[in-house]
């Protein structure tokens, strides 16, 4: 019989606990822990081996919600499947021939994406000039045809199927698309007025092409907060503004989906080539709306690439981002079939999970980011998937992009004063009446684990609960 673990059974105590509140009683309390294998000397990275059975589970089989720690699973495969060292690379073409007496390209100038979820995320400014560069240094003085944005790389379904209403159009749910643009958000602006009245809308940041707005946003008290919303689907060109927002002096701003990134990138990169001189005689369009053949001949010009895989994941997994969670689901999907897209993604992730000895009955992913509904997760799974992590060459890097309790990102506001800070590296999950958390511990023994904390379908006030986890997590780090 193998010797108890020190601190076990304070962690099952806590487990027990958390689960036996008021406000978990409709709901359920998951939980999982594994030991982790220590990491090999010479290679730094722990040693393959059959995944370790959990010492300790409570509803460690049931399928819950993940919410956010979905996340984990997304980028933890991405760089699997993907490679440490992948770059999404954006490459600017053209399909024609160059007059050298004119400077002329006798055709369209396109910008290929293959679903970089930074492009121009700070700001297009260098990135245009970089590319405006490349067509002088070509000869091309004119463009006899147009700007055309393709983002063919991905699906045209640019949004999971399992979205709800209310978060499309919103900025933690835009389009996903094959040539995402700008973090594929903009800011709404509006003047508050009198308690009830209708907000005015002042200006968007920046200015949206073909987009028209059906305005209903009220003002709030000036305690109500940031009660606004935006409805509209991907490629729509009417939003509407709905909700409240709190009176002030001042503007007050709520943040965007770009509803069509690909259109909106040829559209800015058609005015700022004017600007300098070089004039498309064709409208700036996408090869979605114009029928543009993707297969069609070109001429690569520049490949502008994203930082590695290994670094990308860090921000991803830090601010909780599910543009590029959903980026990464779908680029596995097209390096693993040629087929970008979630669902083609989601069925390449449970295959690997599956094929690392991991039962995935229960497993169904929906989305890359954990926003849907639909999805369903064990916590034994989490842990499992997290253990076969820890054996992968991006291990460093999927570790490194972990929030830390008390410090960092998501979880800096969560286990700051106890045990767990410092010690607990980690995801959070949260969605309505769902928390959960997946990650490692570093304990007080030298042991490292993986757990999983999921607290599906709670009710009442969150102080409760998140009191609950944070004593799990330091009885946790003081095993």
């Amino acid at each position: 019989m193998a010797a108890p673990i020190a601190g076990l059974s304070e962690v099952a105590a806590a487990v027990d606990k958390l689960g036996a509140q008021s406000g978990t009683q409709s709901g359920l309390v998951g939980f999982s822990l594994r030991l982790l294998q220590g990491p090999d000397e010479a290679t730094g990275i722990a040693a393959p081996v059959p995944v370790p059975v959990p010492v300790l589970a409570v509803n460690g089989n049931k399928s819950l919600l993940p919410a956010s720690t979905l996340k984990t699973i997304t980028t933890g495969c991405a760089l699997e499947i993907l490679g440490v060292d992948y770059q999404f690379a954006t490459v600017l073409q053209h399909d024609g021939t160059i007059d050298a007496a004119t400077g002329t390209l006798n055709g369209n100038v396109y910008i290929r994406g293959s679903g970089d979820p930074t492009l121009a995320q700070d700001g297009w400014l260098g990135l245009f000039a970089e590319w405006h560069g490349v067509l002088q240094a070509a000869g091309i003085k004119a463009i006899d045809g147009a700007v055309i944005g393709d983002d063919s790389a991905f699906s045209t379904q640019a949004i999971s199927g399992g979205w709800a209403w209310d978060d499309i159009g919103n900025y933690y749910a835009p389009p996903v698309t094959g040539l995402s643009f700008h973090h594929n958000t903009f800011f709404v602006s509006f003047q508050p007025g009198a308690v009830g009245s209708i907000a005015q809308l002042v200006s968007t940041s920046p200015k949206m092409p073909s987009l028209e707005f059906v305005n209903e946003m009220r003002t709030g008290t000036a305690d109500s907060g940031d009660q606004g919303y935006v409805y509209g689907a991907p490629y729509a060109e009417t939003y509407y503004l709905r909700g409240s927002i709190p009176k002030q002096s001042g503007t007050f701003s709520i943040k965007a989906a770009i509803p069509d990134p690909a259109y909106f990138c040829a559209v800015r990169l058609d005015a700022f080539l004017k600007a300098k001189g070089i004039i498309a005689k064709g409208e700036p369009t996408t090869a979605r709306r114009g029928n543009h053949d993707a297969r069609g001949t070109r001429v690569d010009l520049h490949s502008h690439l994203a930082e590695p895989l290994g670094d990308l994941i860090r921000p991803v997994n830090h601010e909780s981002l599910n543009l590029d969670a959903e980026a990464l689901l779908k680029a596995i999907g097209a390096k693993a079939s040629g087929d970008g897209s979630t669902v083609a993604g989601a069925k390449a992730v449970a295959a690997f999970l599956k094929a690392k000895g991991i039962d995935t009955t229960g497993f169904d992913m929906v989305d890359g980011c954990g926003l849907s509904r639909g999805n369903a997760v064990t916590p034994n799974q989490l842990t499992a998937a997290l253990t076969v992590f820890q054996n992968l060459p991006g291990a460093e890097k999927f570790r490194a992009s972990l929030p830390v309790a008390g410090r960092s990102g998501t979880l800096k506001s969560i286990g700051g004063g106890t045990s767990a800070e410092g010690r607990i590296h980690a995801k959070s999950g949260t969605v309505n009446r769902v928390k959960c958390y997946a990650g490692y511990v570093d304990c007080r023994s030298g042991k490292k684990a993986a757990f999983a904390i999921m607290v599906h379908q709670y009710t009442g006030e969150y102080a409760p609960i998140k009191f609950g986890i944070t004593s799990i997590m330091a009885r946790l780090a003081e095993m």
